[in-house]
């Protein structure tokens, strides 16, 4: 009767939040005692609900909204301008397809990937390639290939982002240290219960506890999962494309 691993590092608060709340769910519906369960529920919400105020706010903030939309125009615009160059190396017109090498050569030095790196990189890579792509020498491969208004999309997208980011980012200087401290502090009342139930089920194993160990390993997984997944995802260069959100059913 072992609890799965968590991976705290790879849980975005949303997610952090869905496994606490998921896992006070089993311990109500459990079959423990009920002095037992109100002990466990009450470590649990020491916390839960100043994180759950935090990330709320963080989250339904219309900037972080914002945010969101433009980071995900940014990426669309993009991988527009990167999947034309792509297909234009394949031009059965040698000049275009040469013209589209070149460029497609830019893009590679600069990110192929570059959508699924963090803002921050994001923004210095999109700067970067937007300065060498509009140097007088490229000037003709992007005559060649028409795709001209294609950039012109992916610089006014940056600018955008970086516009609506500034805003955010002042403003998540007042909310985020919220969001980090009181998850700090709901972690630790986590842990506390996560290896309270770990020890009833090695010094005192029943079914009771067997079956609320089953059904938190279930939802360890379900999330844990999820974000798994995102990071092979990234890895592998796919595109995000939903803000996260919180999963408050109970």
């Amino acid at each position: 009767m072992n609890l799965k691993p968590i991976y705290h590092h790879l849980l975005t608060s949303g997610e952090f939040y869905a496994m606490v709340n998921g896992i006070k769910t089993a311990i109500k519906s459990s079959n423990l005692s009920e002095d037992k369960k109100n002990q466990l529920i009450a470590k649990i919400d020491n916390h839960l609900n100043e994180f759950e105020i935090a990330i709320k706010r963080q989250q339904s903030s219309p900037l972080t909204i914002e945010v969101n939309q433009a980071e995900q125009t940014r990426d669309f615009r993009f991988l527009g301008f990167r999947n034309l160059i792509d297909s234009q190396c394949y031009h059965w017109q040698e000049e275009i397809a040469a013209s589209a090498k070149v460029i497609y050569n830019i893009i590679k030095r600069h990110g192929w990937s570059m959508h699924n790196e963090g803002d921050a990189k994001q923004t210095s890579l999109t700067k970067s390639l937007l300065a060498e792509i509009n140097l007088e020498i490229n000037l003709p491969h992007i005559e060649t290939t028409a795709c001209g208004e294609h950039i012109n999309q992916v610089s006014i997208a940056q600018k955008a982002f970086e516009e609506i980011s500034i805003k955010r980012d002042n403003l998540e200087g007042k909310e985020k240290p919220l969001v980090m401290s009181s998850r700090k502090d709901l972690h630790k009342d986590f842990c506390s219960v996560i290896n309270a139930l770990e020890y009833e089920a090695e010094f005192n194993p029943n079914e009771s506890i067997k079956e609320l160990i089953d059904g938190i390993n279930q939802t360890i997984t379900n999330i844990t999962s999820t974000a798994k997944a995102r990071k092979t995802r990234k890895e592998n260069g796919s595109i995000e494309l939903e803000p996260e959100v919180i999963n408050n059913e109970e």
